[in-house]
This record gives C-alpha cells, structure tokens and sequence, in this order.
C-alpha cells in the first residue's frame, strides 16, 4: 500500500515537472519567435534604411552635377533662382528615373555654403529620401515600424591636384583672347569655349603670355624647382604630355616656402623655338585612340570626339566637359601662375590647373592660315611657338577637392 501510494507520488510530480516543462518551452518559443520576428523586421528596415540612404546619395548628386550650368566665369550673371531650380528638376527627374515618388524627396536645398570653401557660386544641394515600410510580424505584437529616411549632402567643387602637367605656365595677367576679366575683380578669367592662342615666349619674357617652367619628373609630388629641369627634358616633357609629378594649388595661409609642391620656377635657359614646335608635334603623334573610339576615322581626336557636354545646357561658353573613355594627347594641364618676371628666379605660386584642348600650333612668324594641327615645325629659329586651342572647363571624377576655381576642373563629392 505504502509502494503504491509513494508511485502515485512520484507519477504525480513527473507530470507536474512535464507540465511546468511544456509550459516552459512555449514561453521560450514565444519569446524566440517575438525576437525572431523583430529581428526580421528590423532586418527589412535596415534594408530600407540603406536604400533610402543611397537614393538621397544619387538624388543629391544629380542636382548638384546641374550646378554645372552655372556661369563661374562671371557669379554674378548666373540667375541664381533658375540654378536653384533646375538643380531641383534633376533630383526630381532622377526620382521619376528610379520610382522614387517626388513626395518622398523632401527638405531640398541648394545653396552657396563654401561647404569646401569659400566660393561666390551655388555650391551646395541636400535633400532627405523617404521610404514607406511596414511590421510584417513584429506587428502581430503591437511594434509600429518606424519612419525609414536618410540625409545626404553633395558638394561641388575644384580639384586641386594634378599629375602629369604640361611644363608650360600661363600668365594670368596678360591681356589676350584666351582670357579676361570677367568678373571685374581684377584677376583674368578664361574665356571657355572660344578658340584662342597662347604666345608661348621665353622665360620670364613679360610680353609672353606663357612659358616654360622646370618641373620635376621623378614620380614625386614635388611639383618643381629652382634647380631642376633643362631645356632637353622640358622638350621631352612636352613631347610625352606632361612631368611626372604632382603639382597643387596654393592653399590659404601657405607659401613657396612651405609648400613648395604648390608653386613652379621658370625655366631660365632659352628655349629654341623650333625644337619646341617638334615637341608638340611628337606630342600629337600619338592620337587617334578617341577617333577610333568616337569619331569619323581620319586619324585626328577632334573636340568632340576627346570630351563630351557633362551638363544640360552644352551650348553655353562655359559649359562643363567630361573626358570620354579614351586617350587624346590634346588635352593637356596647364599650370596658371602669376605674372613672370623680367628678371631673378622666383617661385611662382600655382593659381590654377587649367584643362587645355590643342587644336594645332605654329611659328610667330607664320600667317594665321598656317596653323597646323600637327604642329608640323615650320617656322624660323627665332619666331615663338604659338600654341591653338580651348580651355576646358572640365568634370572630373578623382583627385583632391576643394573651394570652385575657375581654371581647375570641377568635381561632385558627397560631404554628408
């Protein structure tokens, strides 16, 4: 009776202990499958999360690439309003493109905020990217799904470095078709998109509006030199479309002393003008990748067929250019230093990278029907080289970037 009764006991608490245990296990999984259906759900907000955050990223872009049109050459004439919203049109287009609905696109801004520095253009666009999610399971237990949207900011700017330089400075203080002053600051401007020829002079020739500069070319960012360079390898510079070396802009606050990559010397030994005229010439042999690739086959890269219109107005002066997927020797980086010197060998500090387009050279002495876009050496001994072409206000994709600069190539970069 005693063993009976003691069984039953026992039978008792084992099903006591099982029905604890089940009761135990469902909780468990209750709790697992809660965490389970938030950590799903999270998941797909994440998801969202950086899905908005890349449509506000490309959106932002797109309006800012539209700042392109603006007039940097003269501030003041851009109508101010117009770029404000055209730059919002490109967001709201580039939405439609990638069924973003335009309701989504919120809080836009474009703006002059010198957010690379100090500039007098629109500079600036951001804007905020919405997306619409919901609880698929964690619903089920009374979690709301948040609101899913994302900031970024775009800024345009000027690059301020190039490797591979022309060693060849222009004078930003000479009168000349090339360039004036457009802005009436007292500083000459380029003069996009007009055919235009720099007088390449002697060095330090202070009627020449541009000339020769020692640049190093040992694959070092050092720019230049007071003791480096001769005219054998400036010719052979020329020849291969530019030094192997850095050169930068000056930067606020900095000098030659302390920044001696961003400045350049003159090169004093005089340089044979015809020597020169072949320079560029075996320059010029080496093209014909971006005929080949974009154009008619006649062996010459025409300007259309090196570069193609990265704005949406490609008929104003100064619109924007970006290099097609191929090679031109006609398009070379010019330094644009300050006014030489008729005398001593001082450091000229580098105002600008200019982006110039060759479309041929010639002697001084030969007549204006004589330009050759082989550059083909005719000419006297003792007649300049004067060299034909564009400059460029071109968009890049790399490179270090800072405050807009007229000379230097532009650039879009995200800030936020």
């Amino acid at each position: 009776m005693l063993l009976r009764w003691a069984a039953g006991r026992a039978a008792s608490a084992l099903r006591g202990e099982r029905a604890q245990s089940f009761i135990f296990l469902i909780g468990f999984i209750t709790v697992l499958f809660v965490i389970a259906a938030i950590v799903i759900d999270f998941g797909i907000w994440m998801s969202e999360r950086r899905g908005a955050q890349k449509d506000a990223d490309a959106a932002a872009l797109a309006a800012t690439y539209q700042l392109l049109d603006q007039e940097f050459q003269s501030p003041a004439a851009t109508d101010v309003a117009a770029a404000e919203a055209s730059a919002q049109q490109a967001a709201i287009a580039w939405a439609a493109r990638n069924d973003l609905p335009q309701a989504d696109l919120r809080n836009f801004d474009a703006a002059n905020a010198s957010c690379l520095g100090p500039t007098a253009a629109l500079d600036s666009v951001s804007l905020d990217a919405e997306h619409h999610t919901q609880a698929v399971f964690a619903s089920i237990f009374g979690v709301v799904a948040p609101e899913i949207g994302a900031h970024a900011r775009a800024c345009l700017g000027s690059v301020t470095s190039r490797p591979r330089v022309l060693p060849v400075a222009v004078q930003s203080g000479i009168a000349s078709d090339c360039w004036a002053d457009l802005t009436g600051d007292g500083r000459a401007e380029p003069r996009f998109g007009q055919e235009c020829e720099l007088s390449l002079g002697a060095d330090e020739q202070a009627t020449a509006e541009a000339g020769a500069i020692r640049l190093y070319d040992d694959g070092s960012f050092r720019c230049s030199a007071a003791n480096v360079s001769s005219r054998q390898a400036y010719e052979r510079q020329i020849s291969v479309g530019g030094a192997d070396t850095t050169c930068y802009l000056l930067s606020g606050g900095e000098t030659c002393q302390s920044q001696a990559g961003a400045c350049v010397w003159p090169l004093l030994e005089r340089i044979n003008p015809q020597q020169e005229q072949r320079a560029f010439q075996r320059l010029l042999e080496d093209e014909g990748d971006c005929d080949a690739a974009f154009g008619d086959g006649n062996g010459r890269d025409d300007f259309s067929e090196v570069l193609a219109p990265a704005t949406g107005n490609p008929s104003s002066a100064g619109a924007a250019h970006a290099a097609r997927a191929c090679e031109s020797p006609r398009l070379v980086s010019l330094v644009v230093a300050q006014q030489f010197r008729r005398a001593g060998n001082l450091s000229m500090p580098v105002f600008g990278l200019a982006p110039f387009f060759i479309t041929g050279c010639a002697s001084d002495d030969a007549d204006d029907s004589e330009q050759e876009a082989v550059c083909d050496g005719r000419g006297s001994g003792s007649a300049r080289v004067r060299l034909h072409g564009y400059f460029v206000n071109l968009l890049e994709s790399e490179g270090a970037v800072g405050p807009i600069e007229t000379w230097s190539p532009k650039r879009v970069i995200l800030t936020e």
